[in-house]
């Protein structure tokens, strides 16, 4: 008993399907947590750039103008 050639083929191909999903959603998860993760350090540094540019201006007396 042969399995024909075009049969098997397109079985694996539908056992393919699942296993590039997982593999594409498993990435695709790591990318949105790197990127959460860079743009909460990157609202961190903004806070203590402007909490340094405030104390800053206070020590030198001056005021920052309003944009």
């Amino acid at each position: 008993m042969s399995i024909p050639l075009h049969d098997w083929v397109s079985k694996f191909l539908v056992a393919l399907v699942p296993i590039m999903l997982a593999g594409l959603t498993t990435i695709a998860w790591q990318n949105s947590h790197a990127t959460a993760g860079i743009v909460l350090r990157m609202d961190m540094q903004q806070r203590e750039l402007e909490y340094h540019r405030k104390q800053i201006e206070q020590l030198l007396g001056c005021e920052r103008t309003k944009q």
